[in-house]
């Protein structure tokens, strides 16, 4: 689906150039291989920086805006929360899609019966899939130092694998830690640089009750669309809109 965006960037002449940012949670997906050992952190935004700075260095007088989806907004939101007015001349915008504005909300929301604990079993093989399968001996073995590898494999939940793996792995105490400066609703006011949102109320990752509706008439700057019905955008448009082309119109919409 990132690939859809950036393609329909692409198929609007002399307007847009794109530029596809993976995670490394999402080399199961996009790459072969994780090439250095650290995988993904919905809290650090070194990695984004470092984009934004490369694009900058090669097309210095081009206005730049960035669109982050589920986890990726949830970086995007650090970002600009950690850069404060700094990201003002990094940044001329940004869109965050379907992002889980309170991450102890959405892991609440995930982890209950029946659809939403299938979709986390699914989201928490896909991790565990990361660490086993995309990484050579040399890289797993630096990945592993100082975490229980083995203990992380057994997870059966995001929550889980989090708290084994991911806190530890980026310095974090706990879970508890990690999930609480991953969050964006109550860091919203740090945010300088114009920034679009799109939610929906029945979202899985984010129930209605964690989207940030009372902060947006206090910020000028901030813009937040709620749909009734859309269930997860990412979830959505990759289930239904099955053709790359009808993805591809969707957001050029």
């Amino acid at each position: 689906m990132i690939l859809d965006m950036l393609e329909s960037a692409l198929c609007i002449p002399k307007l847009y150039y794109g530029a596809l940012f993976g995670l490394g949670f999402c080399v199961y997906y996009l790459f072969e291989v994780v090439k250095t050992p650290r995988l993904y952190c919905a809290s650090n935004c070194e990695d984004l920086n470092e984009v934004i700075e490369h694009v900058h260095r090669l097309h210095p007088n081009m206005p730049i805006a960035a669109t982050g989806i589920s986890m990726g907004g949830l970086i995007l939101g650090n970002y600009l929360i950690q850069k404060g007015r700094a990201a003002i001349g990094k940044l001329k915008a940004g869109l965050a899609i379907s992002v889980p504005w309170n991450v102890f909300e959405a892991t609440k929301s995930i982890e209950k019966p029946y659809l939403n604990l299938m979709l986390n079993w699914h989201l928490c093989d896909s991790l565990r899939k990361n660490v086993t399968r995309h990484m050579d001996d040399e890289i797993r073995e630096q990945l592993g130092k100082g975490l229980d590898i083995e203990t992380a494999l057994k997870s059966t939940t995001v929550r889980e694998f989090d708290e084994y793996f991911t806190a530890r792995h980026f310095g974090y105490k706990d879970v508890q830690d990690y999930y609480s400066t991953a969050t964006l609703h109550d860091k919203l006011h740090r945010v300088e640089v114009p920034l679009l949102c799109l939610s929906a109320a029945d979202d899985p990752f984010q129930p209605l009750e964690g989207n940030p509706e009372d902060f947006c008439s206090k910020k000028k700057n901030f813009y937040h669309r709620l749909s009734k019905s859309c269930q997860n955008l990412t979830l959505g448009l990759n289930i239904h809109c099955r053709k790359p082309n009808r993805r591809s119109d969707t957001f050029k919409r």
